[in-house]
């Protein structure tokens, strides 16, 4: 399959010369790189073809290297330029004979405009397209840009053709148009299918024996709390939203999350994207079903979901980074969760999908590095794509890529979506996340606008800007975005917690929470409780009676001022003035419990699901949930012997 990364092959054609071989003739002008040993450096990575003839252009040519390599391999990666100038419009095309195993890309671009990409996710073996592929290349100055920007990728080329007509290129395999202005052209080969088995050949899914979620780890602290942030996150982390959603239709919430092959705490972590529901009528659950081995233990690559009018299940499949792809599938019947098609295979980070009935999907999500093209050097940076039917999708356009780069959570009211983000100052980056930002849109981000009215002009680059609406950053404080919602009169209410660094311990705390809510003319914060770790996160409910309840692992918990503790409901009957701890849902556990998710439609008898897991070392991870009240809490089975079981009470 080809989806979307980059990689660093730039070819400038301005082809010129009414003498030179391309120009004035229909005989195709062919170009062969005559370096074809990996790892030796070009002649030349550049290639000025304007009045010349052919014979001289194909000796330039012989200087070129067959390969363009990722900046993974030191001085070789190279961007390779052509220029040329036709005084008619022709056919660019080029011949890929190999790809990485380790994946690749391959971003074109013509007169400082993208014009495609191609895509390789990391395979078992050698990617062999043996295929050409082609753009238009208009008449005059032209300058096309390819480039492999994917650490490891290495693309082998054996050819590139000018030609006046695709009636001209080797049709056996048939050659493929390149995507045009920023899509992705997805190409499967049986390598990658044989890689990456997400359903298998007839879509079905394999159903696990129970309800196990992934132990995750990131950055070392080498003192007593072991890592910055670990434990069970089978449902980290907050950008990625929704993991739950319910289905008045059939009485159902269906829900993904992050599961695990490993059967003990010592086994190795493989991330498994899962799929299941929790039957309201019944009360059971069926055995999991495992769309795909997302081959890594990383829980940023952690799935999300949604559904469409006619109940066909929707998931998003993120890749932390560039180095491995990203999917989308959509289930084969509607409310189904035993087979799926793959939809899409792209790259993509930190996914929020959210659908818009009768007008289709906008999809929230993150780009490392996405801004290059504008020349924004954000780490980071947040996109938006459209697509009527999941299937066909608009270009991705930038929102936001402040300094070194945002975070965004968001949700939906309505034909509304609305995301709080924040930003990462230099030079430190993530680790100093400060700000809070809103915008909203109404018509699937035709139009961006503030929480007045006011329409942005896109992407946001700077700190101080109109989408500004808590400047933390006058307080010595970080920000930890935790959920976004609605109050009963439409208004945004952002949940979020600060404190003064990023390592885990007492020192850097008090780590307080806080609510932000417009009231129509300021942004108001008010605080609501504290608790011991950056990560520890929950969710906000806004309910129809105007009651307000946060489900949070607040209180004092198994491995203290590491992410999570023991879950506990808070309530406010005063917009947030004043807050009540209501229950507390779990009690004497032997590890940390985090990452409460709120479903889409939350149903009062599964209204937060979450996970456990110790903090300080590898441990099983088992899934919970708990409903409105709050007075049970109840396990997920961890094993299964029948296709389905009733959830196991434990509070």
């Amino acid at each position: 399959m080809l989806a979307k990364y980059l990689t660093s092959l730039v070819l400038c054609f301005l082809n010129s010369a009414s003498h030179s071989p391309g120009q004035g003739t229909s005989a195709p002008w062919v170009l062969k790189p005559g370096g074809v040993t990996r790892g030796l450096a070009s002649g030349t990575w550049r290639l000025d073809l304007r009045n010349k003839p052919a014979a001289r252009g194909s000796s330039e040519a012989a200087q070129l290297s067959s390969r363009v390599y990722g900046p993974g391999e030191g001085d070789l990666h190279q961007s390779l330029v052509l220029k040329v100038h036709f005084p008619t419009g022709k056919v660019f095309a080029f011949h890929l004979s190999a790809v990485s195993r380790k994946g690749s890309d391959l971003v074109i671009h013509t007169n400082a405009t993208l014009a495609g990409r191609l895509d390789w996710p990391p395979a078992s073996d050698t990617h062999r397209p043996h295929c050409t592929f082609y753009l238009p290349s208009p008449a005059g100055p032209v300058t096309v840009r390819l480039e492999v920007t994917r650490r490891n990728g290495v693309v082998a080329t054996d050819r590139y053709l000018f030609v006046d007509g695709i009636e001209q290129l080797p049709q056996d395999p048939p050659p493929r148009p390149i995507a045009s202005a920023q899509a992705t052209t997805v190409v499967q080969t049986p390598s990658v299918l044989r890689a990456h088995a997400s359903p298998g050949a007839n879509g079905k899914l394999e159903a696990d024996d129970g309800y196990r979620g992934v132990w995750y780890c990131n950055q070392p602290t080498q003192d007593e709390y072991k890592y910055k942030y670990s434990g069970g996150f089978a449902t980290y982390p907050q950008q990625h939203a929704p993991i739950a959603i319910y289905c008045k239709a059939v009485n159902k919430t269906f829900f993904v999350y992050g599961g695990t092959t490993a059967r003990s705490a010592t086994d190795r972590q493989e991330l498994l994207h899962m799929v299941s529901y929790y039957d309201h009528a019944t009360g059971l659950v069926p055995r999991p079903r495992i769309l795909l081995n997302k081959q890594t233990g990383d829980a940023h690559d952690n799935p999300t979901l949604q559904v469409d009018d006619r109940g066909h299940l929707w998931v998003f499949s993120s890749s932390h980074g560039t180095s491995r792809p990203s999917y989308i599938h959509r289930s084969v019947r509607p409310y189904d969760i035993d087979e799926f098609e793959c939809v899409l295979v792209t790259n993509f980070s930190y996914t929020q999908p959210w659908f818009v009935s009768g007008k289709g999907f906008l999809f929230l999500h993150t780009r490392y590095g996405g801004g290059r093209d504008l020349g924004i050097d954000a780490a980071r940076c947040l996109f938006w794509m459209t697509s009527p039917d999941g299937r066909q999708w608009t270009p991705p356009q930038m929102l936001a890529g402040i300094d070194r780069g945002d975070y965004q959570i968001s949700w939906q009211l309505s034909d509304r979506v609305a995301t709080a983000f924040d930003f990462h100052p230099s030079p430190v980056g993530l680790n100093a996340r400060a700000n809070v930002y809103y915008l909203e849109t109404g018509d699937l981000g035709v139009r961006w606008q503030t929480v007045r009215g006011e329409r942005v002009n896109l992407p946001l680059t700077q700190t101080e800007n109109p989408a500004l609406a808590y400047d933390s950053r006058a307080e010595r404080l970080l920000v930890y975005l935790k959920d976004l919602n609605f109050d009963r009169a439409g208004r945004p209410v952002i949940l979020f917690l600060t404190s003064k660094g990023f390592e885990p311990g007492p020192r850097q705390g008090p780590r307080q929470w806080h609510t932000l809510r417009w009231t129509g003319r300021e942004w108001v914060r008010r605080p609501v409780t504290t608790s011991d770790n950056n990560y520890d996160h929950g969710s906000l409910y806004i309910e129809a009676d105007g009651t307000w309840r946060i489900i949070a692992p607040t209180q004092t918990s198994p491995q203290p001022y590491n992410p999570g503790g023991e879950m506990v409901m808070w309530t406010s009957s005063d917009e947030g003035l004043t807050w009540k701890l209501q229950k507390q849902l779990t009690r004497n556990s032997p590890r940390n419990h985090t990452y409460a998710r709120r479903p889409v439609n939350a149903h009062p008898d599964f209204y937060a699901l979450w996970a456990d897991g110790h903090a300080r070392q590898p441990s099983e991870s088992f899934l919970y949930f708990t409903n409105q009240r709050g007075d049970r809490v109840w396990r997920l089975p961890e094993k299964m012997t029948t296709e389905f079981a009733k959830p196991i009470p434990v509070w």
